[in-house]
């Protein structure tokens, strides 16, 4: 049997359409999972601005049977004679397949009495309490189409987003009001109701094209009937569609699109039905820089742009939700919005070629970082003071204070101030023209790189700007008592601590994030008068915690396992570049599949040397195994010298990997704990220095899942 469920909608923001497909597949998959009516497989996602919908094969006509299982009294309380019986061999027998020693008591008999059943039908089960007696009911599945109305309101009723409204008198919150519902089951409509509205079979076509209702007579025919209602409901069909569309219309027009993919997608979900046609604008347009032109048509108006051999052209290719009807006049018309535009930004390009940058220092003044942290000016002071203090102890001097000075100054600018998104991109464009150093030029624009968690990260100078100035925005942060969570970040102090993770882990840059925050929050402290909503105590404490948060997320986004992630930050955090390296190697032992080979001796060596004196009496090593030991360790704490200051873990991982037979060996020989007080004691700090030899690279005891997993 085939399920159809669409959720008819007013037009949703195309930002968010993506996100409700997967929020409504991952909800589909556990609520009919869960139903025992459907075991997974085939489910279509249809998406388009005025739907949600998706189309389940292989749906049950009933539910799967379920035994329950009904707890009952202990064992040691319902089973007489229990103390006497090896329990693990219990679990999961019947009382009546007992040892004729063990017999129901009161309790059992009571229990089984109120089920319905003979005591010796009682199940007996292990549970984190100890053993309990059970009794295993089996429920009947119900049919599959007297589930389905509850569960596809719950369903409808579950759908989060990251935005939400009401509408009319209800108390119903979703993306946009629900305007109509359909389910389907095979041919039967399923009767549920949901924010007011009572599902059906009727679905509509396009708002202009094929207004009006457009009956769904089987869940299976619901594409093909919406196709001819000019709706083209999967958004997979749909972008390549618009995609087909648009190069066609550029190669007509004498070019070649450039397909920008974010713009790509957002169009897709902007129309049900595409239809692409090329427009002109005057070629005079061209003069001004590329990225204004690109963003004015991306931005505003949602048009490609078309180049030939790199080249940008005088048209763009825009999308039309509709078919060709009017097509000249709707051509027009966008052609004249263009134009307008441009005009614009060509105003605003002249008119901030008249003040360089360097001239725009002082303005900073009158632009507001924060309430509590100052303007863009206070903002600069403190950027070019720890620019520099950080390009020291990177070995980066030169243009690193200059680049600093100006890196906000675009911020004055009037193509910035109505195209945010060209910050730094305009900073190094009116630099160069400026006849500012080209390091400087680029510099300006990549302190503010990475952008967001897939950016390309910044080189050199820029990077050490971009460093300082991630550092002062969330130290300020911390000390102004701004939120920094996923719900509200407002200064984005997440995604600047991220990036400012990213740099340090991925650039490999053997710095400090408690040295180089305390230094940042230093720099508002120093301020005369300075005085902030949080002391500096708590701001550190709160500040130490987040960056630990950030060098968490790193690694877990970079695909290393909680196991791995704790393991690491159970050492330390201090140093991203470093906590990304011993993560790797510790990767490197699972994936080697040589981790319980030492993980396990390990632990026995840890849980037994406790705190203590670690100096070894040689001439009390009476055993080889003793002997062997020591000479390994030895060899361990001189390779440690060597490879530690390099952080190279990868290798120093592979040296400890060979201590773990020779540990094996000498606790299947030897007997630590033995009561001659010297022996022991010298056994113990034997292996003290053992544990010793692990401790820098990982807390291991958060590992022994991966073994025991395994």
């Amino acid at each position: 049997m085939n399920l159809l469920l669409e959720i008819g909608l007013e037009e949703i923001p195309a930002a968010y359409l993506a996100g409700g497909l997967r929020e409504l597949e991952s909800r589909a998959r556990t609520a009919l999972g869960e139903a025992r009516i459907w075991d997974g497989g085939i489910l279509r996602l249809f998406g388009a601005p005025r739907r949600l919908a998706f189309l389940a094969e292989g749906i049950k006509p009933r539910q799967d049977g379920l035994t329950v299982l009904v707890k009952g009294p202990s064992c040691r309380v319902g089973v007489n004679g229990w103390g006497a019986v090896d329990e693990g061999d219990c679990d999961g027998l019947r009382l009546g397949n007992l040892p004729t020693t063990l017999r129901p008591g009161k309790a059992a008999e009571g229990f089984a009495r109120g089920q319905g059943v003979a005591p010796e039908e009682l199940l007996i089960r292990q549970t984190a309490a100890g053993f309990y007696l059970f009794v295993g009911k089996n429920e009947v599945g119900r049919e599959t189409a007297q589930v389905l109305p509850t569960l596809l309101a719950e369903l409808i009723g579950s759908l989060e987003f990251p935005r939400s409204m009401r509408w009319g008198d209800g108390d119903v919150r979703f993306i946009r009001p629900i305007r109509w519902l359909v389910a389907v089951l095979d041919g039967e409509v399923v009767a549920i109701e949901a924010a007011g509205i009572v599902a059906g079979s009727d679905s509509r076509g396009h708002r202009t094209l094929r207004p009006g209702p457009v009956a769904i007579a089987r869940a299976e025919d619901y594409p093909a009937v919406l196709r001819r209602a000019f709706v083209v409901a999967d958004r997979t069909e749909r972008r390549e569609m618009v995609r087909r569309e648009v190069e066609e219309a550029a190669a007509a027009a004498g070019g070649q699109v450039r397909l920008l993919p974010d713009l790509l997608e957002e169009v897709t979900d902007l129309v049900e039905f595409p239809t692409a046609f090329a427009g002109s604008f005057p070629g005079e347009y061209l003069d001004l820089p590329e990225e204004v032109l690109v963003t004015t048509m991306r931005e505003h108006q949602r048009y490609f742009p078309v180049e030939r051999e790199g080249k940008l052209l005088p048209l763009f290719v825009a999308v039309r939700n509709g078919g060709d009807r009017g097509m000249e006049t709707v051509r027009a018309g966008n052609e004249k919005v263009l134009r307008a535009r441009l005009a614009d930004a060509d105003f605003f390009y002249r008119e901030d070629r008249k003040k360089p940058l360097a001239e725009r220092v002082e303005d900073l003044k009158g632009v507001l970082f924060q309430e509590s942290l100052g303007s863009m000016f206070d903002k600069t002071e403190r950027l070019v003071g720890l620019s520099v203090n950080v390009g020291a102890a990177l070995g980066y001097a030169g243009e690193v204070e200059r680049i600093a000075l100006l890196a906000k100054t675009d911020l004055l600018t009037n193509v910035v101030r109505e195209f945010p998104e060209l910050q730094g991109l305009m900073g190094r464009k009116y630099a160069w023209l400026e006849g500012e150093p080209p390091g400087v030029a680029e510099g300006i624009f990549q302190h503010l790189l990475p952008r967001h968690p897939e950016d390309v990260l910044p080189d050199g100078q820029g990077m050490v700007v971009a460093l300082a100035d991630k550092l002062d925005t969330v130290a300020g942060g911390f000390l102004a008592g701004l939120v920094a969570s996923g719900s509200e970040d407002p200064y984005g102090l997440r995604r600047q601590g991220g990036g400012l993770v990213r740099i340090l882990a991925e650039k490999d840059l053997a710095l400090s994030l408690n040295d180089l925050s305390r230094e940042a929050l230093d720099g508002y402290l120093r301020e005369p008068g300075a005085s902030f909503p949080v002391g500096q105590a708590e701001a550190e404490a709160r500040l130490k915690e987040f960056l630990q948060g950030r060098v968490r997320g790193y690694l877990i986004d970079s695909g290393y396992c909680n196991e791995i992630v704790e393991a690491v930050l159970g050492v330390g955090f201090d140093r991203p570049a470093d906590a990304r390296r011993r993560a790797a190697a510790l990767q490197a032992m699972v994936d080697g599949g040589g981790l319980a080979a030492v993980l396990l001796p390990w632990r026995r060596a840890a849980s037994l040397a406790g705190e203590g004196p670690s100096a070894v009496d040689a001439s009390l090593l009476g055993t080889e195994a003793e002997r062997t030991l020591l000479a390994a360790v030895q060899q361990g704490e001189e390779v440690a010298r060597e490879l530690l200051p390099k952080a190279a873990y990868a290798e120093y991982c592979g040296h400890l990997g060979k201590l773990g037979p020779i540990l094996d060996h000498f606790f299947r020989e030897v007997m630590v704990m033995v009561e001659e007080e010297k022996v022991r004691e010298n056994r113990l700090a034997l292996l003290r220095r053992v544990a010793a030899l692990f401790a820098p690279v990982a807390r291991w005891s958060a590992l022994f899942p991966l073994v025991e997993a395994s």
